[in-house]
């Protein structure tokens, strides 16, 4: 028993053993881990390629007569499927290391459709997205069809045509621009609502010996520009007060000193006497007398300084501070909204460049038509078999015709429109760029507390 206790062979293997299975049950937890997160993800992958591959899969015949788009559950489920498999099986023979296997169980892939062209709701919304660009068209090359007799007519209907399939492109992007640009201009508005402007300095003022109403008169920025007048009285104050009480501490210790002095001088009287002699130290004594009660009203002067600067410097540090606040959360703002502008310029400069393409378009199409020979329209059969109409009733058409080319040059909005907003724009972000240099200024000079080795604050 003994000799069990005492052998100690054998303690470092145990130990190595202990540590390395130990590693080894970590290592086996994590990798089981990662294969677990990496096959979750590679899932995820897999479905998202199969639903978009399935939402491809559309019925053409049924978009290109209908425009709706659709799919067939039963037709697309195999493909949904086929992909899935395809995204989870592993390339056989390659020779490379795979460090997980996903397998698709049976009946485990189900596609289920969230949407049915059967539902009104989806069936008007599909009709709605296609006929906004097909409804204008077609009305308008059914109307063409019935021009032909005259080459006027015709070239009308031309101009009408080209200008309308060249200028839609720039109107949707035209108008989405301006879609933006609104949206940021009300935020910009908003922003500009919750920034108070600053007031001249001239006139206004605060009394630092109501706390209350001093945060009262700080809770608006536009106030703090006007209170630097008394702020740098109360500075000049605190500065006076604080000279002179150092100035009545020395002519204290100088009194102090005169009084130590004098002590003295009746401590040699006494002790140069002889003994029993009396020694007469009236008049010390009322010399000392009279430096103490020089002394007191120096000490009763130097309390009410003290007092003095203690009333006014706590309030006056509070309302510094307070104000130095209240510009920092100012410039913070500015800046805030300085920044929404070039976003919004831009938005504004986009639809300017989009009207400017609708103008281009509508004057190249008046162009080309106006070069083109429209006598041999006349000729031209009609289409779909339509009767040709008589003279006399294509008036009205043309008419029509030609209203429908004002209302398109109405589309485009004039320079001006542009110009102004262009001119506001620049006129905001100038004033208030003019104001955040204000407050930056009055930031820098306004202190957040008192100094007496500053100069007063002075803009």
């Amino acid at each position: 028993m003994k000799w069990f206790k005492l052998k100690e062979d054998g303690s470092v293997s145990i130990f190595l053993i202990s540590i390395v299975a130990a590693v080894f049950l970590f290592n086996a937890v994590l990798i089981d881990f990662a294969r677990i997160q990496t096959a979750k993800r590679q899932t995820d992958m897999a479905v998202d390629a199969a639903v978009r591959s399935a939402l491809a899969a559309f019925d053409k015949e049924l978009q290109g007569k209908y425009g709706l788009f659709g799919v067939s559950k039963e037709q697309v489920e195999p493909l949904f499927r086929e992909i899935i498999e395809q995204n989870l099986t592993h390339p056989a023979g390659d020779g490379s290391f795979s460090l997980i296997d996903p397998q698709l169980s049976a009946d485990s892939a189900h596609l289920e459709a969230t949407g049915d062209l059967g539902n009104h709701v989806v069936f008007e919304q599909q009709v709605l997205e296609d006929m906004k660009y097909k409804a204008p068209i077609e009305i308008t090359l059914e109307m063409f069809d019935k021009f032909k007799q005259l080459a006027a007519v015709m070239k009308t209907a031309s101009a009408a045509t080209k200008a309308s399939k060249a200028m839609r492109k720039s109107y949707d992007s035209r108008e989405k621009s301006l879609d933006s640009f609104w949206e940021s201009r009300k935020a910009l508005d908003q922003a500009n609502l919750a920034i108070p402007s600053l007031i001249d300095k001239n006139g206004g003022s605060f009394d630092l010996t109501d706390s209350n109403r001093l945060f009262g008169q700080i809770a608006d920025v536009e106030t703090i520009a006007s209170h630097y007048d008394m702020v740098e009285r109360y500075y000049l104050d605190i500065q006076k007060w604080e000279k002179q009480k150092a100035e009545l501490e020395q002519r204290q210790q100088a009194v102090r000193n005169q009084i130590q002095s004098i002590q003295q001088q009746i401590s040699q009287m006494t002790a140069s006497a002889g003994e029993g002699e009396a020694v007469d130290t009236s008049a010390q004594e009322r010399q000392i007398d009279a430096l103490s009660d020089q002394l007191v009203e120096m000490n009763n002067e130097w309390i009410k300084l003290d007092t003095s600067i203690r009333d006014t410097l706590g309030p006056l540090n509070v309302y510094l501070s307070q104000a130095h606040s209240a510009l920092q959360q100012l410039g913070q703002k500015l800046d805030a909204v300085i920044g929404l502008y070039p976003n919004t310029e831009k938005q504004l400069a986009d639809a300017k460049e989009a009207n400017q393409k609708m103008k281009e378009a509508l004057d190249k199409a008046k162009q080309e038509t106006g070069a083109s020979n429209y006598e041999n329209v006349s000729n031209a059969p009609n289409a779909d078999g339509a009767a040709t109409p008589q003279n006399g009733d294509l008036s009205q058409e043309q008419a029509s015709l030609e209203k429908l080319i004002k209302d398109m040059e109405s589309l485009i909005l004039p320079e001006s429109y542009f110009e102004r907003m262009e001119q506001d724009l620049q006129a905001e972000k100038s004033k208030l760029t003019a104001v955040k240099n204000s407050v930056d200024q009055l930031t820098s000079a306004l202190p957040t507390a008192y100094q007496s080795s500053r100069q007063p604050p002075t803009v």
